[in-house]
């Protein structure tokens, strides 16, 4: 009890942050996507450092820091631009990939990959504030982190079958299940709301429920996806005897325990966006 009181308190302050991130929007959420994406590039770099050297840490930060500012001056651009301005990105991206590499000989996947997996964050992420809707990033947020905490709540109270106890002990099928269950629940309940601005609240309930079951399939493989992007880090952790990616979140462990799910998700969610971009310019030239 006293670990979960220790959870909340955390948990509350960033929610907030973060939501407040969201809505502002723009150079705002991209400057704390950047500062998360830091984080998270450090505690990489704190549980892989058997496989890292000063120079290969130097260069992962340097090449982190070329990769925002990149973003910085590309991806505000108009929404008839963003192609061209993400293909340069990703073109830095692969160039900061290869140097990585060379730099760190036979570790350069756990050198190259801790830069790509702060480098994704911070370019999903933005990608999405900045080229959707405010709603439907709010609609991304509470899918993961209703899935967490779904899976959190379900897994303690229920039990069960261990998901895979070679990666990760203490998650289960029960957890699993519940957590994807809790995200369809807290998902029909955010477009509840949203249909109640506008609808009387019999018409909310059927034409909220319709869009739930509309959009269904995506956020069932949202959820999935955002549980497998915690299995990767509690295996990450698992290869390195890590018990956290840091400490700097009480009750919670590092800021990496905190994203996975999102890295994952978020990833996910730019790479359908931009084959729907990509399918539009070719059926209208």
């Amino acid at each position: 009890m006293s670990n979960f009181l220790v959870r909340v308190l955390t948990s509350v302050p960033l929610v907030i942050l973060t939501l407040a991130a969201v809505w502002l929007g723009s150079y705002w959420f991209m400057a704390f996507c950047a500062i998360i994406g830091a984080l998270v590039l450090y505690e990489w770099g704190a549980i892989t450092a058997i496989k890292q050297s000063r120079l290969t840490g130097i260069a992962s930060f340097v090449c982190y820091a070329a990769t925002v500012a990149a973003l910085f001056i590309c991806l505000p651009k108009a929404q008839e631009e963003m192609l061209s301005s993400i293909s340069m990105i990703w073109l830095g991206v692969l160039v900061a990939v290869v140097l990585l590499a060379v730099l760190s000989g036979r570790n350069a996947g756990w050198v190259a990959g801790g830069y790509l997996y702060a480098a994704i964050f911070m370019i999903s992420m933005s990608t999405i504030r900045i080229h959707a809707d405010l709603w439907l990033t709010y609609a991304f947020f509470i899918i993961v982190w209703a899935t967490d905490i779904g899976a959190y709540f379900c897994g303690r109270l229920i039990g069960g079958p261990k998901l895979a106890p070679r990666i990760s002990p203490k998650k289960t099928w029960s957890g699993a299940i519940g957590g994807v269950f809790i995200a369809v629940l807290c998902y029909w309940i955010f477009l509840l709301l949203d249909a109640g601005k506008s609808y009387d609240l019999k018409a909310a309930i059927l034409f909220s429920l319709a869009r739930a079951v509309n959009l269904l399939p995506f956020v069932l493989l949202l959820s999935v996806i955002s549980q497998l992007g915690d299995l990767g880090e509690s295996w990450l952790k698992r290869h390195f005897d890590a018990k956290d990616s840091g400490n700097i979140l009480p009750g919670h462990g590092g800021v990496m325990d905190r994203v996975d799910g999102l890295v994952a998700a978020s990833a996910a969610v730019y790479i359908y966006g931009i084959f729907i971009a990509v399918r539009e310019i070719v059926r209208f030239g």
